[in-house]
């Protein structure tokens, strides 16, 4: 996990698999009827606004709170917030034309990928709260097995990269800056470390941006398909969890998607009864 200060209240917190959450973000000077200001000002990159996948606001005094940064997001960046006794913070920031808006239970884990959830603990009379981040799961190398297709879709790649003239030898990284990269000289050659803006433009380009809920989808959005679709297949856990390096109760916390009714031939085939063997109709 990565950790970043960014101005005042807000951090900018990235896993390994590069999701991003940003706590209070105020970069923009002033608030409070011009009283109080940042400083130093903080140099923002302008590509924060839309790699950011999420957002916690802690509660909703301008300084945390702050209409002139927030309006610089990426409008389908999922937002979250206390669900105070009383506030209008949702209603707030769907003004702004935020399109995903979570009000969080008090002291409830919300998952953001496999090995990274929050926490909001919330003081209600102060209408104020203290956000918890818990980072678990996936830990070291790992050999990952594929499906039998990717090894025709490495072959393609390889045709791919040679028509380029970018090598593809087995130390090269296979997501990495090629030799006629716009990033710079000091780039090339060196790992990509977020795919999440190319991926995007492929996406909207087919769109296919957002999943039925209106959520933005992500890099991250083929890993849990896979496994979810894994857990729906009755592949055996154990297998699924070393595969994808989480624990199982983290997969079936924020994987498992299944219910009873999908497993109606398993559940009932140990029926000791043999109710239907003797069983005969009424006529």
């Amino acid at each position: 996990m990565k950790i970043e200060i960014l101005a005042h209240a807000s951090l900018k917190i990235q896993n390994k698999e590069q999701v991003k959450l940003i706590t209070d973000p105020w970069f923009i000077s002033p608030v409070f009827f011009s009283s109080w200001y940042l400083c130093p000002e903080p140099k923002i990159d302008d590509n924060l606004y839309q790699e950011t996948n999420f957002i916690y606001l802690t509660h909703w005094h301008f300084d945390h709170f702050d209409y002139k940064t927030l309006r610089k997001f990426s409008k389908k960046t999922k937002i979250f917030v206390p669900k105070f006794p009383c506030s209008i913070m949702k209603q707030e920031l769907e003004n702004l034309g935020f399109k995903d808006v979570c009000e969080m239970i008090n002291k409830k884990e919300y998952n953001l990928s496999d090995n990274f959830s929050i926490i909001s603990h919330q003081i209600e009379h102060h209408d104020d709260s203290v956000l918890i981040i818990k980072v678990d799961g996936k830990i070291g190398r790992r050999r990952v097995v594929c499906q039998p297709y990717a090894t025709k879709m490495f072959e393609d790649w390889k045709k791919i990269c040679a028509e380029f003239g970018v090598s593809t030898n087995q130390k090269d990284f296979v997501f990495r800056h090629p030799s006629f990269s716009n990033h710079g000289a000091e780039k090339i050659d060196q790992p990509i470390e977020t795919t999440n803006v190319a991926f995007k433009g492929v996406l909207d380009k087919l769109n296919l941006g957002t999943d039925a809920d209106g959520r933005q989808r992500t890099v991250y959005s083929i890993r849990h398909s896979i496994i979810s679709h894994l857990l729906a297949d009755g592949v055996n856990l154990n297998a699924i969890s070393k595969n994808a390096g989480v624990s199982i109760e983290t997969m079936t916390r924020a994987y498992d998607h299944t219910e009873s009714v999908d497993y109606i031939n398993e559940i009932t085939k140990a029926d000791k009864t043999k109710f239907d063997e003797f069983y005969e109709p009424m006529s």
